[in-house]
């Protein structure tokens, strides 16, 4: 701990440009993930109501505790797909906490220079 590490105005350029192209990377992915999230709700939630649909007896949170039985695969694609956007958002915070980084550490260089 307490190393100086030195950087060439060349490299914390080449590492900002690196970490620009990873954000992007990150978009697209938050994209995705959030898209495939929709999916897995929209599939649960359809296939829950349509459980409910079937329920003839018992009271209705008796008719729900089964919807929820009988579509616990959805429910855990679900959760998955949830997790995985949760991640991606994430990442893109931590990338965008890195850039702000590199910029302040590049204007310190250039106020060296």
């Amino acid at each position: 701990m307490g190393e100086n590490v030195e950087f060439t105005q060349v490299e914390l350029e080449n590492a900002m440009y690196r970490a620009v192209q990873m954000g992007e990377d990150i978009v697209l992915a938050i994209r995705e993930r959030g898209e495939a999230f929709e999916r897995a709700e929209a599939r649960y939630r359809t296939a829950k109501a349509e459980a409910m649909l079937r329920q003839r007896e018992g009271t209705v949170a008796q008719q729900e505790a089964r919807a929820i039985v009988d579509t616990e695969d959805l429910l855990f694609d679900r959760g998955i797909a949830r997790a995985l956007l949760e991640s991606a958002k994430e990442a893109g915070r931590a990338n965008r906490e890195g850039q702000a980084t590199l910029r302040s550490l590049n204007a310190n260089l250039r106020d060296q220079v």
